[in-house]
């Protein structure tokens, strides 16, 4: 979907570095309409059978950055539509069947703006599968919003989608793993004592055993409950109502 401001990174994956689910989490959620790679930034789902068909359903790629960015390659990425200044995409009301947007909403200047186009853009009964940041670093060059789960079922709902279901990922003991695992590559840390010596140790686990963190987790720690209060990344899925 469509930030209305400038934003880099469409087509690029996803990846924290271990133990973040939301990628795979996305990919589940829209098995049943497209079946695609899921890529941060932004697609809408067309259901019109074409010659790009994939499972009878065609993703169409959109650019969020509305051309303004000189270091997006639109043919390298496929891009089907770029925004116009106001953040509108350029086909009429109703015309896909879903929506898919993976970490985009933080970076958008009206997210209220960004929901609305999303809505008016599905047909009748058509669905919104949106991922964002929970709690995360600033990244981007416009980094601007972090979300709560109810706040952003809020801003679903306010947009006008109905059935709205948000999950929460890569929480509580999962999430501070990531952070320690991510965090402790960076080096900056105190030679000696607890503070310098669990980082430094998770940094040398991590270089010898890079998918040590993500089994021991797995197996370790209890799984999702959906009901964490400290948690990386949000996922919400709503649809549009069938009349209206």
């Amino acid at each position: 979907m469509l930030p209305s401001q400038p934003r880099s990174g469409l087509g690029s994956r996803h990846r924290t570095g271990g133990c973040l689910e939301h990628e795979d989490v996305c990919a589940a959620r829209v098995t049943g309409a497209v079946r695609a790679r899921v890529v941060q930034g932004a697609a809408v789902v067309d259901g019109r059978r074409t010659s790009r068909d994939r499972g009878g359903h065609r993703l169409r790629r959109i650019d969020p950055v509305g051309g303004k960015t000189a270091d997006l390659d639109t043919e390298r990425y496929g891009v089907d539509y770029e925004l116009d200044d106001s953040g509108r995409c350029p086909v009429p009301d109703a015309t896909f069947d879903g929506v898919l947007s993976t970490q985009v909403l933080e970076h958008v200047t009206e997210p209220d703006a960004y929901l609305r186009e999303a809505y008016r853009i599905l047909r009748p009964g058509g669905r919104l599968v949106l991922s964002t940041h929970g709690v995360w670093e600033d990244h981007g060059s416009q980094d601007l919003w972090r979300w709560t789960a109810d706040g952003l079922a809020l801003f679903a709902c306010r947009a006008g989608f109905i059935d709205v279901g948000v999950r929460r990922l890569t929480g509580d003991a999962r999430a501070l793993l990531l952070l320690l695992r991510r965090y402790g590559r960076d080096g900056a840390w105190p030679a000696g004592g607890v503070v310098g010596t669990l980082p430094r140790l998770a940094r040398w686990w991590d270089q010898r055993r890079p998918a040590a963190f993500d089994k021991y987790a797995d197996r370790h720690l209890p799984p999702p409950t959906g009901h964490e209060l400290f948690y990386l990344a949000i996922l919400v899925e709503a649809r549009r109502p069938d009349a209206g």
